[in-house]
């Protein structure tokens, strides 16, 4: 039983580092757009 949970312990922390990196990949990519957008806006003025 220890290795079936040992198992699916490590399948679990696999998929929370996927869901870490891409949270953080999709966040850097909507600050990165957010930045854009304010030195565009700040070029009119």
């Amino acid at each position: 039983m220890k290795a079936e949970l040992d198992e699916y312990l490590s399948k679990e922390s696999d998929v929370t580092a996927y869901h870490m990196e891409q949270a953080f990949s999709d966040g850097f990519r909507l600050g990165a757009q957010l930045m854009l957008e304010v030195l565009e806006v700040g070029k009119h003025d």
